[in-house]
C-alpha cells in the first residue's frame, strides 16, 4: 500500500485508519531464512504531525515460515507486532525515522523492515 504526499494531505491532519493484507512473498525470496509468509494482516493509522512528517501506528499479524536451524525444514512462526514509525521527507540522523522518497510513503516497505527487525535469528523445533 502506497500513498502520495498529496493523498496524505487530504486527510487534513486527521488520523486515517487502514487495514489490508500485503503480499510480501516476493520479499521472502530475497532472504535465506524466511521461506514463506502466510496470512499477513496489517492495520493501523497514519496522521500528519507536522509539515511532511507523519506518524504511522500499525500492527502486523501473520505467520512466517522460517528455516529450522537444525533440520533446515520450514517452521511456522506466528508474529504479532506493534509498530510506531515516524516518516518524513527530510532525513534527520539524530532520529530513528523512515525517509519518504519520491513523495511516496510505501507502507509495504515499513512492514517488511519491521518483520526483518523482529524475526528471530534462529528457530528450531528441538528447542
Amino acid at each position: 500500500m502506497k500513498w502520495s504526499l498529496q493523498q496524505l494531505k487530504k486527510f487534513n491532519n486527521e488520523a486515517y485508519n487502514f487495514s489490508y493484507e500485503p503480499d510480501l512473498k516476493h520479499r521472502a525470496l530475497e532472504t535465506h531464512d524466511v521461506l514463506d509468509i502466510k496470512s499477513l494482516h496489517v492495520e493501523g493509522s497514519i496522521k500528519e504531525i507536522s509539515f511532511n512528517r507523519f506518524e504511522v501506528l500499525f500492527t502486523i499479524k501473520g505467520v512466517l515460515v522460517l528455516e529450522d536451524a537444525v533440520t533446515l525444514e520450514g517452521i511456522d512462526y506466528p508474529i504479532a507486532l506493534e509498530c510506531e514509525e515516524i516518516c518524513d521527507t527530510q532525513m534527520n540522523f539524530e532520529e530513528d525515522m523512515y525517509l519518504i522518497e519520491k513523495n511516496t510513503l510505501d507502507l509495504d516497505e515499513l512492514v517488511w523492515i519491521n518483520i526483518i527487525l523482529h524475526k528471530p535469528m534462529r528457530v528450531s523445533n528441538s528447542d
